[in-house]
């Protein structure tokens, strides 16, 4: 990556809204940050509604042209459960249906402390049990997220397990916070090398999401505790300098050792979430690319 890359976005991201400041501002600054990344070409947004109670609101991308119909991602937003939308990841879901070649559902789940655990889990699991019965048969569905996102998407597997219902064919996740108990080594060991968390934050936001509602331990509050047998292949994207690292890393080993089909995309030099940043750096474009083949072979 050209050093000028890294200079501009690591200038960008000192000067964002940080957890604790108002957060009706923190989520409007996202939101300003997010639409430096205009769409690619080729990918039609459409707002739509999913029938739950309440309704999940989402926005259908879809590649222009040919794509595969039978084929769907449903993606989960990341935004430490208080902030992001369907917008924020608007140039990242855009550039996953056009790798993937498949239409890309992006939700809007319910934030907290508004709407503290398990909401936006039950919007999460509402959804991909709509999109399974009338989008996609499950072995040709994806479920994708990114940071909390990829926490959601986690614990909905497991959710779906539990409750005996189909599972999707294949799950795709993005620097992925696994551990509401902040246990991991690299959340002390790299805090100095990912400007995008602020560690000494983490057990506030933590706090927000699940609002006295569930431990840290609970295994849909931190999937990395639950029984991983009989999920679907996981893909676990993750940049080596992130906080997160031992999430991602500790996820693939107990979903392997679980008899998973895991695999870990880990980027050397790259930071939380970094394929968001795919219209400043060439390895966010690459990971995404990377991600979208993956999830060709498996849900094809």
């Amino acid at each position: 990556m050209p050093k000028a890359q890294v200079d501009a976005l690591r200038a960008m991201l000192a000067n964002r809204p940080q957890v604790g400041e108002d957060l009706e501002a923190r989520r409007q600054g996202f939101e300003a940050m997010a639409a430096r990344f205009p769409l690619p070409p080729g990918v039609v947004p459409k707002p739509m509604a999913i029938p739950a109670r309440p309704p999940v609101p989402a926005t259908l991308f879809t590649p222009a042209g040919n794509h595969d119909g039978h084929r769907l991602i449903l993606y989960i937003h990341g935004g430490a459960f208080v902030v992001g939308s369907s917008r924020t990841h608007a140039a990242l879901t855009a550039r996953l249906a056009l790798a993937a070649g498949c239409p890309v559902l992006s939700l809007d789940q319910r934030l907290a402390p508004e709407n503290p655990f398990p909401a936006a889990l039950d919007d999460c699991v509402a959804a991909i049990r709509w999109a399974m019965e009338h989008l996609a048969e499950p072995r040709h569905l994806a479920l994708a997220g990114d940071s909390s996102g990829g926490n959601l998407a986690a614990a909905t597997l497991l959710r779906l397990k539990a409750e005996g219902g189909p599972l999707p064919g294949a799950a795709a996740l993005i620097s992925p916070y696994l551990d509401l108990t902040h246990s991991g080594a690299s959340i002390r060991k790299r805090a100095h090398r990912d400007p995008f968390i602020d560690t000494a934050k983490m057990d506030y936001t933590a706090a927000l999401y699940l609002g006295g509602n569930a431990a840290t331990t609970d295994p849909l509050a931190s999937p990395l505790f639950g029984d991983l047998s009989g999920l679907p292949p996981l893909f676990v994207q993750v940049g080596e300098d992130e906080v997160l690292y031992d999430d991602a890393a500790r996820m693939v080993a107990r979903a392997r050792a679980a008899g998973v089909d895991a695999a870990l995309d880990a980027w050397a030099d790259m930071i939380h979430v970094f394929p968001w940043f795919a219209g400043m750096i060439d390895e966010g474009a690459e990971a995404i690319r990377r991600m979208g083949a993956w999830l060709r072979l498996k849900t094809g």
